[in-house]
Parts: C-alpha cells; structure tokens; sequence
C-alpha cells in the first residue's frame, strides 16, 4: 500500500511539473495571460490529489477484485479520463477575460 501511494505521489509531482511548464510554455508562445484563472500552485495540487486518488482507487480494486484488478482499473480510469475533457470543453470565461476561445487549449490536457 504504501509503494502505491509513494508513486502517486511521484507521479502527480511530476504531472505537475509538467502541467507548470505547459502553461508557461502555452501562454508563452501565444502571448495570452490566465494567470487570473490558473495557478501553478493550484495546478500542482491539482495534479497530486488526483494521482493520489487514482492511487488510492488502484489499491482498492487490487483488494476487491483480485482477479484482472489492472485491467479494471484501467478501462474505468480510461473512461474517467475522457469524461473529465467534458468540464474544460463547458468552461464559460467573464467577458471581461480575452481570447477565451484559446483557454480550451490549456486547460483540457
């Protein structure tokens, strides 16, 4: 148990990291600013609870179902993960925000 949530814990430590540089490079690269809407602290423990939770979630089929808990575990995460594109896809900005079409492209990886 304990191995499994050590690597969610590395895992979202490094999704986080990841999803910083994203945004960095995102808004770099477009020259449009949401740091009003996103915070690189927000976003790092975003990415931890989550991987955690998936963690804790893994850990729980591993126990109650014994047999193919991997395979399980997978085809609901991988659900899950395309039904979590539908919050960012519905996400209406204030007016007074610009390009709000451009922060689809942030937020749905």
């Amino acid at each position: 148990m304990r191995k499994t949530f050590i690597h969610g814990l590395l895992a979202g430590s490094l999704a986080g990291i990841a999803g910083i540089g994203y945004n960095y490079l995102y808004c770099h690269m477009l020259s449009v600013d949401f740091s009003q809407l996103v915070n690189p602290k927000a976003l790092m423990i975003s990415c931890i609870l989550g991987t955690l939770l998936a963690a804790f979630g893994h850990h729980t089929f591993e126990i109650v179902v014994k047999k193919n808990a991997d395979t399980w575990f997978n085809l609901i995460f991988v659900m899950l993960s395309f039904l979590s594109f539908l919050g960012p896809l519905h996400t209406h900005l204030a007016s007074n925000i610009p390009s709000p079409s451009l922060f689809l492209g942030l937020t749905v990886p």
